[in-house]
């Protein structure tokens, strides 16, 4: 099995970023830098609290729905927010900010005003009939052998970063998921074509999820990143620069390799 592509957006800087303590040596928790419970006295006003229900579901059930939804549709590595994940009101969309694969990249897009963002910062998932059977990681196809083999995925999180307009979110490891089994209807030309096309299920994914509320109008700049593995068997970063406003999301803008980009100092951080 292609493990890449279960282990998608390793923005980690992007969105595999860690959510436990930092490795030693590493760098400096996050909680130290923002402060968590006041310690900084700052709390990231546009991020949902880990244990809330963001317009009606958990985080767990979000990360179903995500992918649900990224399997659903044809993979855009272009694209800088897909979905709609899911909606609120009566027309404010649930985006998806899309993470690196593995390359790091870089984003430039317009999003509505109103529209939520949902940052897989780490995410890794199993599903029958992939992954089920004898000889695979879950030979007898249950719901708890997926759940165990995604989260010994998660266990290797090493790091975790997603810093908003330069402010860096406290307590990201406080946001680990496990989702709900789900079961869905991949594709052609999803991620994880040709390895899953048609019914699947059922699917179980791990990780580390936020919902970001509405940004207000105006330009930001959001980076994620995310390590696996000490020292490090993944490690992804993406990079977004948004300007909310008026008007419908401009989704496929391109990518732009870090290295070659304005941000390209950032990942050398971060090694």
């Amino acid at each position: 099995m292609n493990r890449q592509h279960l282990h998608r957006r390793i923005a980690m800087g992007t969105l595999i970023l860690g959510l436990s303590a930092l490795v030693p040596g590493t760098g400096t928790q996050a909680d130290d830098l923002i402060g968590h419970g006041g310690r900084g006295g700052y709390q990231n006003p546009l991020a949902f609290p880990a244990g809330a229900l963001p317009y009606g579901a958990s985080l767990a059930e979000w990360q179903a729905l995500d992918w649900q939804s990224y399997m659903a549709k044809p993979y855009d590595p272009e694209a800088c927010v897909l979905g709609p994940v899911g909606r609120f009101g009566s027309t404010h969309d649930v985006l998806h900010l899309n993470v690196s694969l593995g390359t790091p990249v870089e984003y430039t897009c317009t999003i509505p005003t109103g529209t939520a963002l949902l940052v897989p910062v780490l995410t890794t998932m199993y599903l029958c009939p992939l992954t089920c059977g004898p000889g695979t990681i879950a030979p007898n196809g249950t719901v708890e052998e997926l759940a165990s083999a995604a989260n010994a995925d998660i266990d290797l999180v090493s790091r975790l970063e997603v810093e908003i307009d330069g402010r860096l979110l406290p307590g990201l490891f406080g946001y680990r998921t496990t989702s709900p089994a789900f079961f869905g209807d991949a594709v052609p030309g999803n991620v994880l074509d040709p390895l899953v096309v048609g019914p699947y299920g059922p699917a179980v994914a791990a990780g580390y999820y936020v919902m970001l509320q509405p940004l207000p109008a105006g330009d930001h700049a959001i980076r994620v990143l995310g390590v696996l593995g000490d020292p490090p068997i993944y490690e992804f970063l993406s990079l977004f620069n948004l300007t909310v406003g008026p008007g419908p999301a401009e989704l496929t803008t391109g990518t732009v390799p870090v290295a070659e980009s304005t941000w390209g100092a950032v990942k050398s951080l971060f090694k």
